[in-house]
């Protein structure tokens, strides 16, 4: 588990990066979030290759959803964003399986 673990920890770093641009981009739009999309809205377009860890990783409409591959436990993690007077919010989406691995929070 600890092994696992330890390399999904690359998959949230990589994750970590694009909610920042989110996050910047709801607040250039007052809280609108359907520009919030990788390649757009300031958000970085998706890398052709992507970290060691990460199968695929996705922005749409400000949801962030990164993949681990299997020596990462082929673990989902995905979060979408809330604008609510101005403050951000995430919440797990169903697709989240690294919640009930216990590889993510």
């Amino acid at each position: 588990q600890y092994t696992t673990k330890a390399k999904f920890a690359e998959v949230l770093s990589t994750a970590e990066s694009y909610k920042l641009a989110v996050a910047l981009c709801a607040q250039e739009n007052a809280g609108v979030l359907t520009t919030c999309d990788a390649g757009s809205g300031g958000v970085p377009a998706i890398p052709t290759t992507l970290p060691a860890t990460v199968a695929s990783m996705s922005v749409t409409d400000g949801v962030v959803t990164a993949t681990a591959n299997a020596t990462a436990g082929s673990y989902v993690y995905s979060v979408a964003p809330t604008v609510d007077n101005g403050v951000l919010t995430w919440t797990h989406q169903s697709a989240s399986t690294c919640v009930a691995a216990n590889v993510c929070k």
